[in-house]
């Protein structure tokens, strides 16, 4: 490209990020970027999916969107008591936990649930894990 012409990319550059920064958009909306129509995506894995109260248990999670991932957090269910384990901003999401206490001969389910950087959010299939005695 010549001068005169590098000089006139250079300058729409300029005014399209100017243009970008000075837009307030819905959270559905990303700034001169369009509509962000795909929810993120989140799987959950857990080792081992049998264990007596006091086992430790993985919890792998998979999480991708197209525009960014916000955070991964873990939840354990027993009962009908959910409870949040850890939030991660950053992967790999792997976490470990240990059986709560006074469940033996019942299942605690695991989930996770993945956030982007739109502020939508996802929950992964529940992990179920039975407490032997």
């Amino acid at each position: 490209m010549n001068e005169p012409a590098l000089a006139r990319r250079g300058a729409l550059v300029k005014l399209f990020a100017a243009a970008c920064t000075a837009v307030t958009a819905p959270a559905a909306i990303t700034a001169c970027g369009g509509e962000d129509d795909e929810l993120p995506t989140i799987t959950l894995a857990a080792v081992p999916l049998s264990g007596r109260e006091g086992a430790t248990i993985a919890l792998a999670a998979d999480a991708e969107d197209n525009e960014g991932i916000e955070s991964v957090s873990f939840y354990r269910i027993v009962g009908t008591a959910t409870v949040l384990l850890a939030t991660f901003t950053g992967g790999p999401f792997l976490f470990q936990t240990i059986l709560p206490t006074g469940t033996a001969g019942t299942t605690v389910q695991y989930f996770a649930r993945v956030t982007d950087t739109n502020d939508e959010t996802v929950e992964s299939t529940r992990v179920s894990i039975t407490v032997t005695s």
